[in-house]
């Protein structure tokens, strides 16, 4: 991704470029504005080089050139080299409107004059990837309010989008070894204390007080010292772990920042995959916030709204859980319960699994746990049915939340909880993330998906970023091999300074 100072400024840019960082003040101006990509290096990048925006006058190279190159085709009046050709070249014969790599822009840039073929950087890919042309899925799908059942169709058609999608996110061939992969938790890893780590690097202080402004309360002093049972409701600990594990990637940037510069791919539990998409570009922190702070507060009130929580089960080979369901969900109903929900809404490792859903049938599923060929089942300290239609009444609320939004293409690889694949393109990530709340986390699709090669290959390196180590035993249990290559990035820890 290149140096180490571009990759601390490109962490910077993707975490915090909402707040006005009083270091940031004397940076080259617009660097680190809203919307703002780094001119080189970044394919993709929706906005061209300040020396070469808006040029009134055309660059030197292409002053009094005899043969002017084929970018500039498509003007009204052709050189005299070109009046009279019975056939003019295909470049400027009819043509209205300028090329794809210079629509829009009244003078080409530098780096194109003369050059047959446009550079990365600016050119995109060479044909424009199907979801954006004519695209069945652009943002303003999720301009006002849908009903919740359409919310809740199939999402067949948007993966069929993203496998169209010419798009290729594949980052630079480099030693597996020398790569590294993230992984951002998800609620219920959070404890009192976290981010005590963290507090000596730069910038993590500030993303607490931007926190504080967002929020409307103190969520530095929520972390540090509780209390635990306030902590731990969905409206607090959601941005809590969002916050804290962001800050996190600020820790590593200064102690290992080639693990930053060597980033193949990113993954968030839940809430994490909000985090995921902040570090990759894709999400602004302030705007992530405010979307991650609806999202708990809608979830909140779901889950206030029914008696409902989460059951761990650890089954076995032959274990039936969706048999396992669909009986408990029969046992509410000869009990007089209506509407009742019971499913899987997390797949977390081979025989792993979370089911959710209406307390009387997670107490039906413990009590015949035997039956079912389950080796044990614990509730969780939850007080919703997360990723399950019980949370249809929180959809509305993020998608207000996320409708303004602007998503940009991610810089690294980023995996959705919904079919454990990767972003292909910035156009569906708002609808993915709505549909997220309804929707079981196919996590261990996602390590198979991040972590599948041929044998012999080494794994790369792979950093938990924020609290607890939840991801890593996940982990453990899906690829022991790449588990080998595992570590967390403590946030609990006081230490003395950064670097000693």
């Amino acid at each position: 991704m290149g140096s180490t100072a571009l990759s601390r400024a490109l962490l910077c840019r993707r975490i915090v470029p909402h707040v006005q960082w009083q270091r940031w003040q004397s940076a080259p101006a617009g660097g680190w504005e809203r919307g703002h990509h780094p001119s080189k290096g970044m394919t993709g990048s929706e906005d061209p080089p300040k020396e070469l925006a808006g040029s009134e006058d055309p660059p030197k190279e292409l002053a009094g050139s005899e043969d002017p190159p084929k970018e500039l085709a498509g003007s009204e009046d052709p050189p005299k080299e070109l009046a009279g050709s019975e056939d003019p070249p295909k470049e400027l014969a009819g043509s209205e409107d300028p090329p794809k790599e210079l629509a829009g822009s009244e003078d080409p840039p530098k780096e194109l004059a003369g050059s047959e073929d446009p550079p990365k950087e600016l050119a995109g890919s060479e044909d424009p990837p199907k979801v954006l042309a004519g695209s069945e899925y652009p943002l303003k799908v999720l301009a006002g309010s849908e009903d919740i059942s359409k919310l809740l169709e199939d999402s067949e058609d948007i993966t069929k989008a993203l496998e169209m999608s010419e798009v290729d996110l594949t980052p630079a061939r480099r030693s597996p070894t020398n790569s590294t992969v993230l992984l951002f938790p998800g609620q219920g890893s959070q404890q009192v204390g976290m981010a005590r780590a963290l507090l000596n690097y730069p910038n993590v202080r500030t993303m607490f007080d931007a926190a504080h402004k967002v929020l409307g309360y103190d969520l530095l002093e929520l972390c540090l010292h509780g209390p635990e049972e306030v902590l731990s409701r969905t409206v607090h600990c959601q941005p809590a772990v969002f916050v804290t594990s962001l800050a996190a990637t600020e820790k590593l940037s200064h102690e290992d920042p080639t693990a930053i510069d060597n980033c193949v791919a990113v993954a968030g539990f839940s809430v994490g995959e909000f985090a995921a998409l902040v570090f990759s570009g894709a999400l602004d922190f302030t705007e992530a916030l405010y979307a991650v702070k609806a999202r708990a507060e809608a979830m909140q009130r779901a889950s206030d709204a029914v008696p409902s929580g989460m059951l761990s089960v650890i089954g076995r080979p032959h274990s039936k859980y969706n048999v396992a369901c669909a009986e408990a969900r029969e046992h509410c109903k000869s009990i007089g319960l209506e509407n009742v929900v019971c499913d899987v809404a997390n797949y977390l490792f081979p025989d792993g699994r979370v089911i959710a859903g209406n307390i009387e049938a997670l107490q039906y599923l413990q009590r015949n746990s035997r039956k079912y060929h389950f080796l044990r089942t614990k509730m969780l300290p939850v007080s919703g049915a997360f990723h399950t239609p019980l949370m249809a009444p929180a959809m509305e609320p993020l998608q207000k939340a996320l409708k303004n939004l602007e998503f940009k293409q991610p810089y690294v690889p980023v995996y959705c909880n919904i079919d454990g694949k990767r972003y292909k393109h910035a156009s569906v990530i708002s609808k993915l993330l709505v549909k997220q709340l309804v929707s079981p986390v196919k996590w261990e699709q996602t390590m198979h998906a991040i972590y599948e090669r041929k044998k012999g290959i080494d794994f790369p390196r792979t950093l938990e970023m924020g609290p607890g180590r939840q991801l890593g035993s996940i982990l453990k249990s899906c690829n022991f091999k790449a588990w080998k290559y595992y570590q967390n990035v403590d946030v609990f820890e006081k230490e003395e300074s950064p670097g000693t």
